[in-house]
């Protein structure tokens, strides 16, 4: 991902404003504050520019950002056919497009989220639903979420205002 890719990924996300006041590396600290987001959750933060999706990835400590090989209005389109088949029953075609938006949406990165329980999905490659727990890994042979805890959440500013809003009402009934 060059760096003007990234940094027009990044406009994308809820961070534009510290960006006008902190460097890149304190904008991806201070957007993905590794002491709020617990060691065993990894976040999936996509963004779609024209027909282009970026995928920020933020694991413990460490945040990586890509380009996916795949475009926006293909996404569109399997998803769309993907969930026409859960619909219509068809098993067969149904487990193939999970396999197809799987290997294009999650496999290149998969390897970095080694220890995490848990798969935050923020934003969204596709423009219709996409239901993530349900895409099949053909490595693993298992759908997603048979080894995740999948949580959907439109923006990861709205992701670490909650949790920050958890640990509060925790400190505070321990108080």
């Amino acid at each position: 991902l060059s760096r003007r890719d990234f940094r027009s990924a990044m406009r994308l996300s809820d961070c534009e404003r510290e960006r006008s006041r902190l460097s890149d590396a304190e904008t991806l600290c201070g957007h993905f504050p590794a002491d709020v987001i617990p060691a065993d959750v990894a976040v999936l933060d996509y963004s779609v520019i024209n027909d282009e999706i970026f995928l920020i990835t933020l694991h413990g400590s460490v945040v990586a950002g890509s380009r996916l090989n795949t475009s926006a209005s293909w996404i569109d389109a399997r998803s769309l056919k993907f969930v026409d088949a859960i619909r219509n029953g068809d098993d067969t075609a149904a487990k193939t497009l999970a396999a197809d938006l799987y290997d294009d949406l999650l496999e290149p990165t998969i390897g970095q989220l080694e220890g995490a329980t848990t798969l935050v999905i923020a934003g969204s490659p596709a423009r219709n639903s996409l239901p993530f727990s349900a895409l099949w890994s053909r490595r693993t042979a298992h759908y997603l979420i048979e080894n995740w805890t999948i949580i959907y959440t439109p923006d990861i500013s709205q992701l670490i205002a909650a949790i920050r809003r958890d640990r509060e009402l925790r400190r505070s009934r321990q108080a």
